[in-house]
């Protein structure tokens, strides 16, 4: 049962860690995008930059299940620089994005797209005009 634990634990840590090539764009930046927007309604704390530090944390948070999970992987001195170069510039790259959608005015809340879907889909009738 330990085992089993253990082994979720680290199929857990390993989909949010940037080992994989998806994972950011799939889970950890939706995911950071979903708790930013919570914590956004009860704090009112900037919502890009709380994008920008859940992402990091939950790529820090996988990485430390698998670290704790006994399961680390095994592979040359020269591989792990070059994989470790590679998770921490994709990590940057994609903080850089949300940076840039969030200080352009991009990145909204849903409740800021919602009721931008709202005020866009109830237009009025004018008598008089060919819109409908």
């Amino acid at each position: 049962m330990k085992k089993m634990a253990m082994l979720i634990t680290f199929l857990i840590g390993w989909i949010l860690s940037p080992f994989t090539w998806w994972n950011d764009a799939f889970i950890n930046i939706p995911l950071s995008y979903l708790l930013a927007n919570l914590i956004f309604y009860i704090t009112h704390w900037p919502f890009g930059r709380m994008i920008i530090a859940i992402y990091w944390l939950s790529n820090v948070v996988g990485l430390a299940m698998m670290y704790f999970s006994g399961k680390i992987l095994i592979m040359s001195l020269r591989n792990k620089i070059k994989a470790m170069a590679i998770m921490v510039l994709s990590m940057v790259l994609y903080a850089a994005v949300i940076f840039y959608l969030d200080s352009h005015g991009k990145l909204h809340t849903l409740m800021q797209l919602f009721e931008k879907t709202h005020t866009t889909s109830t237009k009025t009738y004018t008598p008089g005009t060919n819109e409908k």
